[in-house]
């Protein structure tokens, strides 16, 4: 597909600097809401769009693009053996363009990567950073009609020596109302579920209807899983907000301890799906594969950092010594000094490892 430069010819992508369209060639910028699919001919309908689709021969990954210029290394393994082949239309209602760029994207982890000691160098090579690439995540996003709902709670009236006189309420609700499009649910089998969690929130209100030409330049996860998977879930969701709701407005008004007797009738009534944007970098040593995740609207970052044996080593060896040193010249090394300072060091060498997970 691509898209070209009206002046030149040119490939153009979406610049997250300019949030424009920008020519690679001669540095023209358009809008992308200027490329409408629609007149192009490409589809009849503007959230179906005519990509590029690529699969991983070594892991099975599927993502999607606007052309095959993006043909590398698989974000999820590591491996080089993406094929790039034109595919189906893929069906997408809304996404959140990037906001963060890829040298801010390298500049927030390269920060939090000086608080982790333990790393292999690569994370601390700005040459090695550069392999971090844009992707944007498919998530689901659920619609729910609240039917009803219901809380209890206590509230002593009079308190005296001798006793306390509580009142018990419940507080009934008949709601006729609808969630739209509450907290995002995972669409890709291939992302892991914990750091598609931790990555989370994106702010939804930055939201936009879905033009292919935010994906120039990028790829895209294709969207692997079923939005049913995720009825059950949505549901509790919209429940525990009603249940939370409900109960703030009741403590703040009427001063009423909440307790756990609560109930709510809610149904899911529909979902949409969403691109968010993430930058991924993938770190591989023969059978360990570890990632590191940088929001692409918010600049968190997340990760599953590797160990660095060697450099846990030199660290082990370095703080034990310091501690024989101390029980050899200030303290008298009975057992249970001996162990009180074990336990100070362990705390110090798994520092950097737990620093690494956060």
């Amino acid at each position: 597909m691509g898209f070209h430069c009206v002046n030149c010819g040119g490939n153009m992508v979406f610049d997250v600097g300019l949030q424009q369209m920008r020519c690679e060639h001669c540095d023209t910028t358009m809008d992308p809401r200027i490329f409408d699919v629609r007149e192009r001919g490409i589809a009849q309908d503007s959230r179906y769009t005519s990509m590029m689709h690529f699969s991983c021969q070594n892991c099975g990954a599927e993502l999607v693009g606007t052309d095959d210029s993006l043909v590398g290394f698989c974000p999820y393994c590591g491996g080089q053996s993406m094929v790039g082949t034109q595919g189906e239309n893929a069906e997408v209602e809304r996404i959140i363009p990037f906001k963060v760029d890829k040298q801010r994207c390298t500049e927030q982890y390269a920060s939090f990567a000086r608080g982790v000691p333990y790393l292999p160098r690569e994370f601390r090579d700005p040459q090695y950073l550069q392999r971090f690439n844009g992707i944007y995540m498919p998530y689901f996003e659920f619609d729910a009609r609240v039917l009803k709902a219901q809380v209890s709670g206590d509230k002593t009236v009079e308190h005296n020596r001798r006793y306390d006189v509580v009142n018990t309420y419940r507080y009934d609700a008949d709601i006729e109302g609808m969630y739209r499009r509450g907290a995002p649910f995972d669409g890709s089998r291939y992302l892991d579920d914990e750091i598609s969690d931790r990555v989370l929130p994106f702010d939804t209100s930055q939201e936009l209807p879905f033009n292919a030409a935010y994906l120039a330049g990028f790829y895209a996860d294709a969207s692997t899983v079923p939005a049913e998977l995720y009825y059950d879930d949505a549901t509790a969701q919209v429940n525990a907000n009603v249940i939370g709701a409900m109960s703030d407005e009741v403590v703040a008004r009427d001063s009423v301890s909440v307790n756990e007797d609560h109930a709510v009738e809610s149904q899911v009534t529909g979902h949409h799906s969403a691109l968010f944007p993430l930058w991924f970098l993938t770190w591989r040593k023969d059978d360990r594969v570890a990632y590191a995740a940088v929001n692409g609207e918010s600049g968190k970052v997340v990760s599953d950092l590797p160990l660095d044996l060697r450099s846990f080593a030199i660290g082990s060896v370095v703080i034990s010594v310091a501690i024989f040193a101390l029980l050899e010249l200030f303290v008298q090394p009975t057992p249970l000094v001996t162990s009180l300072i074990s336990l100070a060091a362990a705390v110090l060498m798994t520092q950097g490892v737990r620093k690494g997970q956060d």
